[in-house]
């Protein structure tokens, strides 16, 4: 019989990717989520939440209708009695709360630049102007395909906003736009365009490139798994995508909100250059050499046991998670312990 072969995936990397890789010949593929589902994100359980990505599970979103049943609404952008807009989707208004609370320090600020990929009818982007990029100084600016009946909601829309000489549209996709550099720099990003993974990871690593030190990246249906309820394969979903563009730039992301959306700020990697070098707490350990450094670059003193234990902390962030996973029998030692409080390692 043929010995199985071990698991090569960082600790806790989601069962999809250990499938799809072959990394572990005993891996299974996590069934469908079950429970209740509204507008196609199923509630997680216990058995079906997924927690191996290092988050909370997908927050399931309360129950609106995701399209208006008799064309398009003339409404405001908050949905609340007539007003000048065309909507026909309800999409933002769930996520106004967590978007009111991660925006609330740059509310009312000057000069400040926002960029939305996939707008669809514009209705995020009109809550932005109206209740964030408030100063006459800011700016907006709109990617999307517009290949349908949408742009024309769109126009009326930008064209009936007191904010219109602040927008700029772009129509076209997005993987051109991106490569602009007239773009300039932002300092919020909404990924909200095609929702495959391979569309998502383009939009993220291309639009990171734009994004400000200190700015915003928010991801759009981080816990969307298919319309009506019926669970999509991985690469049809945003999910994936997010998962492995944080683990990609995960020494320079900070996590603000991980929900049904996923919000993160750009900070700096303290690894400059970054290649062989991973951060470890307040020290850096550069795998070349076999060094662990302080922030002045002095070498810090270590056994060959000692050397192991950084190593293994090293590679303790799994996939698409934000915090160390340290395997519990390591966390646990004496030798672990009497290394992280010599070196009053923070984690």
């Amino acid at each position: 019989m043929p010995r199985e072969r071990p698991c090569l995936l960082p600790l806790a990397a989601p069962l999809y990717l250990a499938a799809m890789l072959g990394a572990c010949d005993s891996a299974e593929v996590a069934p469908p989520p079950a429970g209740p589902v509204a507008d196609g994100v199923a509630a997680p359980d216990a058995k079906t939440s997924s927690p191996s990505m290092g988050m909370p599970p997908p927050v399931a979103a309360q129950k609106m209708e995701h399209f208006a049943k008799e064309g398009p609404m003339q409404t405001t952008v908050l949905g609340e009695g007539d007003g000048p807009f065309r909507f026909t989707a309800t999409w933002h208004l769930k996520q106004i709360p967590t978007w009111q609370r991660i925006l609330a320090d740059v509310k009312g600020k000057p000069k400040l630049r926002y960029l939305e990929v996939g707008v669809y009818e514009g209705r995020s982007l009109l809550w932005v102007a109206e209740n964030v990029l408030t100063d006459a100084s800011t700016e907006l600016v709109a990617v999307d395909i517009f290949a349908g009946d949408y742009e024309a909601n769109f126009d009326h829309n930008i064209a009936a906003s007191d904010a219109h000489d602040r927008i700029t549209k772009h129509k076209g996709p997005s993987a051109d736009v991106l490569r602009d550099k007239s773009l300039g720099m932002f300092d919020i990003i909404y990924i909200d365009g095609s929702h495959t993974a391979d569309d998502v990871l383009a939009d993220a690593v291309l639009s990171w490139r734009l994004l400000s030190p200190g700015g915003l990246l928010i991801f759009d249906d981080y816990g969307w798994t298919g319309r009506k309820g019926i669970p999509l394969p991985p690469e049809l979903l945003p999910r994936m995508a997010v998962d492995l563009f944080l683990a990609a730039y995960r020494y320079e992301v900070e996590a603000v909100d991980v929900g049904y959306q996923v919000v993160v700020r750009r900070v700096e990697n303290p690894c400059q250059p970054k290649d062989y070098c991973t951060p470890v707490g307040q020290y850096k350990y550069y795998w070349r050499e076999y060094e662990l450094r302080r922030a002045d670059e002095s070498v810090v003193e270590l056994t060959d046991a000692d050397r192991g234990l950084i190593e293994a902390l090293a590679q303790s962030r799994p996939i698409g998670g934000f915090e160390h996973q340290v395997p519990p029998n390591i966390r646990a030692s004496a030798e672990f312990k009497a290394l992280t409080k010599r070196l009053e390692l923070t984690l």
